[in-house]
């Protein structure tokens, strides 16, 4: 939102004159400098130039100096050294042959033989060509007759047309005598791109010329800076060679440039200084419509949001509203700009202080209306980052909020009692469940006996006998009552120490009625696991049944057969009790629920009773886990419990 701005002042003849005169000026000297400015670049780049020319002849002397040092160490290594006078160190830094392709061949060529198998390639490829083989034997002969190396100009090949191979060789000499010369063979141009910096190479154009191409040194005509060449010569002694060096850029000094820019700036700063002048005024009128344009944004954007905002000053007066709020108030107390915030009657408004910043109440506004749930938030208001001049308020309407959290506290109210009735459900199940084996033990011992006293075939001590057993299975009903509501309600379990081997052999040591065969071997002597005697007992007692039932539902032999076995995991931390049985094994379909509650493969079961397995270890930190297909043929599951103690 922008307001409309002032047109341009007038007045600009006089200034437009002014600038004229000083572009006239700015142009003269321009002029002038870059005259100057030309002749100095000039002198500057063949200067530069000659030195890199120089530069080259250096670089590749250098190079070459450390490859006739190396091959005099490789010779002397080969021919064994005169008499006297130890073999060099052969130096591979800085020299061409560091590089992998430096060199095409190399090797020693004793006195009056042959060349060597590892030159030979390049010997017959080399005098295939004419003028070839006379250039070597006269590079051989200058080599032993000046006792120095000695070099061959470029030569051309079959493969390569323009004049490149350069063949050398490094002569040896001991008590007077010519041992031989060590020959190698390299590329000047790939030479070049070895020991020649990449930034040189891309800034100049390198050529091989010979003398006659050469000429002079570039001093012939007038040529442009840039088109001038220059001429560098390649130190091998036996070979005229040079290398044409050409710039490929133009570098100009930054002096000059930057003396001209500072005229040039100065000679701008006076016109602009009037430029300044004139904008001025433009400026501040600007300034003044951008300054209004933002108030009036601001305050469109306070009165668009839904959040109350007012403002009081130290005295409690208030001195801004925005229209959310006026909205609010309105209807019950006017307006209330410029009057008192106490008048509100809102915690927070009736001092000057402000010790708490939140605050959450009911407010209604119209004397009958509907009551608003509002909180508001007050915070300092400070000018130029430490003046304290009053207090800024925020009004939030948030009765639609507080209503969808109360609807939302009785939903889970009623999930609440929903999960309570479930909960009660299962334990329901799950005592009807635990029950119905003694139970049934129970109806059929009283049963045998009504029946054996109407036959008068029972003495006292037999109906004593079948007393006790029936006593001892409504006493064990009673614990299972008890732990199973103290397990449904999460308390704590009556856990203490059990010897595992004791406690298996002790209630499952097998009397032949059972298909349970019991496997100790693998147990430590004395595993202790932290337990509760009776869920355990229960957990396993479940796994049992459920093996004995899948072993005995085979419809053909061989003869059902269930197998408990226990032995320490592998890493120690806990005792493994395995079932396996005979049976058919579990559906893969089926292995995913078969820990679900009220789920069973059985016609008739329940579906409690691995449920129950499930919580029983998982309340002692342990697990269970199921094998589709065991160590007999059937299902073997492995109930895991973490144990205390082990000799």
């Amino acid at each position: 939102m922008q307001l409309p701005l002032s047109q341009p002042v007038s007045g600009s003849g006089p200034v437009l004159g002014i600038l004229a005169v000083l572009a006239s000026l700015v142009l003269l000297a321009s002029v002038g400098l870059m005259v100057y400015l030309h002749r100095f670049e000039s002198a500057e780049n063949l200067k530069r130039q000659s030195a890199n020319a120089f530069w080259l002849e250096e670089t590749l002397r250098f190079h070459l100096r450390r490859l006739e040092g190396d091959l005099e160490g490789l010779a002397l290594q080969s021919a064994g050294g005169p008499p006297g006078r130890r073999p060099a160190t052969v130096a591979l830094g800085g020299s061409i042959r560091a590089y992998e392709d430096g060199l095409k061949a190399h090797g020693w060529r004793p006195a009056g033989q042959a060349m060597p198998a590892e030159l030979r390639a390049c010997w017959t490829r080399s005098v295939a060509s004419a003028g070839n083989e006379d250039a070597i034997g006269a590079m051989l002969d200058m080599a032993q007759g000046l006792r120095r190396p000695a070099y061959t100009a470029p030569l051309t090949t079959a493969a390569q047309p323009v004049p490149d191979e350069i063949w050398m060789a490094v002569p040896i000499f001991g008590q007077g005598q010519y041992l031989g010369a060590y020959i190698a063979v390299f590329s000047l141009s790939r030479s070049i791109e070895l020991v020649v910096p990449a930034w040189f190479r891309l800034a100049h154009e390198i050529r091989i010329v010979d003398p006659e191409q050469a000429g002079d040194r570039g001093d012939a005509g007038e040529p442009e800076d840039h088109e001038r060449q220059f001429l560098a010569s390649v130190d091998m002694p036996g070979s005229d060679t040079y290398l044409q060096v050409r710039s490929l850029t133009t570098q100009h000094a930054s002096e000059p440039r930057a003396l001209l820019a500072v005229a040039l700036l100065f000679l701008a700063g006076m016109a602009v200084s009037l430029l300044l002048l004139r904008k001025d005024i433009v400026i501040r009128r600007r300034a003044e419509h951008a300054l209004a344009s933002q108030v009036a944004l601001r305050r469109s954007m306070e009165d668009s949001i839904g959040i109350g905002l007012f403002a009081r000053d130290l005295g409690g007066a208030i001195v801004y509203t925005n229209r959310a709020f006026d909205e609010m108030v309105r209807p019950l107390h006017g307006v209330m700009l410029g009057r008192n915030a106490s008048l509100l009657g809102w915690p927070g408004t009736m001092h000057g202080s402000q010790e708490e910043p939140e605050f959450e109440f009911e407010f209604r506004r119209t004397a009958h209306g509907e009551p608003l749930r509002l909180v508001t938030q007050t915070v300092p208001l400070v000018q130029d980052g430490d003046i304290h001049i009053g207090w800024m308020t925020s009004v939030v309407d948030v009765t639609e909020r507080r209503r969808a959290e109360e609807a939302a506290q009785a939903q889970q109210l009623r999930m609440d009692a929903a999960g309570r009735l479930v909960a009660v459900g299962e334990v329901a199940s799950t005592l009807a469940h635990e029950l119905n084996q003694p139970l049934g033990a129970i109806s059929s011992f009283a049963s045998g006996l009504v029946n054996r006293i109407r036959l008068g075939n029972i003495d006292s001590p037999q109906i004593h006998g079948v007393a006790e057993r029936i006593a001892l299975l409504a006493e064990k009903a009673g614990e299972i009552i008890r732990r199973v509501n103290a397990f449904a309600r999460r308390r704590e379990m009556e856990r203490a120490p059990v010897e595992l081997r004791a406690f298996l052999r002790g209630r499952w040591a097998g009397d032949g009625s059972t298909p349970v065969r019991i496997d100790l071997s693998a147990l430590p002597g004395h595993l202790i696991v932290l337990a509760d005697v009776v869920l355990l007992e229960q957990a396993i007692h479940n796994v049992l049944q459920n093996a004995i039932e899948a072993a005995q539902g085979l419809p053909t032999p061989p003869a059902p057969e269930v197998l408990l076995k226990a032995y320490r995991s592998d890493d120690g931390s806990e005792a493994v009790i395995d079932v396996s049985d005979s049976g058919p094994g579990i559906d893969a379909t089926a292995l995913h629920r078969l820990f679900e509650p009220f789920y069973s493969s059985k016609s008739g079961g329940m579906g409690m009773g691995l449920s129950i397995v499930r919580s029983i270890l998982e309340a002692h930190h342990g697990r269970v886990e199921v094998v589709r297909r065991g160590d007999l043929g059937g299902a073997t599951f492995k109930m895991r419990i973490p144990c205390i103690e082990a000799t």
